[in-house]
């Protein structure tokens, strides 16, 4: 049991404050709303798992640039992560993302890209 992870889903910022204080390994905030998020956000901005989610949020209402920029700090975040708590499937998620919004931006701005008809 002690190689087991306690992944634990949080909709509200008491719960996040639960969660964090019993040290969970994962706290997944996919069903938080935004408003909760960005004050998840304001409670620990050095967060890169909650900056990263804020991120996916802007992402899906279509704001791409607020979206890199939660998605950058993020990884800078993981960067500075001590090495137990650093989760490299989670920063080549946000690295996969960041190349992904970069290709699509350079791909609408580019005067080469085909023109809607």
């Amino acid at each position: 049991l002690a190689d087991r992870k306690i992944e634990l889903e949080v909709d509200t910022l008491e719960q996040l404050a639960e969660a964090l204080e019993h040290k969970v390994d994962a706290v997944l905030l996919d069903n938080m709303v935004p408003p909760t998020l960005r004050k998840a956000v304001e409670h620990d901005s050095h967060d890169p798992t909650i900056l990263g989610h804020l991120g996916d949020v802007y992402a899906k209402m279509g704001q791409t640039d607020r979206a890199a920029q939660f998605w950058e700090r993020a990884q800078r975040e993981w960067q500075k992560a001590v090495p137990a708590d650093y989760e490299a499937d989670k920063v080549n998620e946000l690295d996969a993302q960041l190349k992904t919004l970069k290709r699509r931006t350079a791909q609408k701005t580019s005067p080469d890209a085909p023109k809607p008809q």
